[in-house]
């Protein structure tokens, strides 16, 4: 109980981003079925869809800035920052699955049949092409893969910027 505890201070400043990230990216789930890419605007989807980079990269920004502040006194090195980035970077991973399904089941059911749909409407796919890409094996593999390798690299460029710059 004492470890669990001193875990969970020495990396609350990880944690407490790795839910924000969560909350926001579960609102831009419901924000990308309301605004349609999800069915009617489908093929906006790829394009808009993107668009949640650079909320992420906000919040792996603000994560790492407070980490900076609060925990190293305003001076960082780039290895403390890009640890911290990592850090968040599976916290963010794990929750990201249950994300994942919630919004294929919850929010928005019909997303991989719609692209499926759409996918083989204009010959993009086969039915076998895309029933094999848009299914949720394959988009789970690609929502754990795309948050592990988008937070690294997140998290290595923003720790150069915010790393305490040596004085001339």
């Amino acid at each position: 109980m004492i470890r669990k505890r001193l875990i969970m201070t020495k990396y609350r400043i990880e944690i407490k981003w790795s839910f924000i990230y969560t909350i926001v990216s579960l609102a831009w789930m419901v924000f990308e079925k309301e605004m349609g890419w999800h069915d009617i605007n489908i093929s906006k989807h790829p394009l808009y869809s993107t668009l949640f980079s650079f909320i992420g990269i906000i919040i792996y920004y603000l994560a790492l800035r407070e980490k900076k502040v609060i925990t190293y006194n305003n001076t960082i090195h780039w290895k403390e920052a890009f640890v911290a980035g990592a850090i968040i970077t599976v916290f963010i991973t794990i929750l990201a699955i249950p994300v994942f399904y919630l919004t294929v089941n919850v929010i928005s059911p019909l997303f991989f049949r719609n692209m499926i749909d759409y996918a083989v409407s204009n010959k993009v796919y086969t039915v076998a092409q895309a029933e094999s890409y848009f299914n949720t094996r394959s988009y789970l593999l690609q929502v754990i893969g795309g948050s592990l390798s988008m937070g690294i690299v997140s998290s290595a460029v923003i720790a150069y910027v915010i790393k305490t710059k040596k004085k001339s």
